[in-house]
């Protein structure tokens, strides 16, 4: 996924925990791409600290959990874009082209 996204000419920075992710927020990226299931922690971790923080950041969530709860949990701190694995690149680029 870096290398599509970095051939559409995003930055693309990689983190593939909570601990990674959370210092990357500083930079203020326009776009998260997140997955739920990290292995030190909930991904909602990261979503709900971006909504609490009231940043500017859009986020796109992928799962491929079909917990009603967890999507419902997930649902209510309102992603921009919400994608179930395996994911559809057209629907990922569709999603995130009205870049801020």
């Amino acid at each position: 996924m870096r290398a599509l996204l970095t051939r559409r000419g995003w930055a693309v920075e990689v983190a593939t925990s909570v601990v990674d992710a959370l210092p990357l927020l500083e930079n203020g990226p326009d776009w998260v791409i997140l997955d739920l299931m990290l292995p030190d922690g909930d991904g909602t971790d990261i979503l709900r600290k971006i909504r609490a923080e009231r940043r500017r950041t859009r986020v796109a969530v992928t799962t491929g959990s079909c917990d009603s709860a967890v999507l419902k949990a997930v649902d209510a701190l309102q992603p921009d874009l919400f994608l179930m694995k395996p994911i559809s690149l057209s629907h990922l680029f569709e999603g995130m082209d009205g870049r801020p």
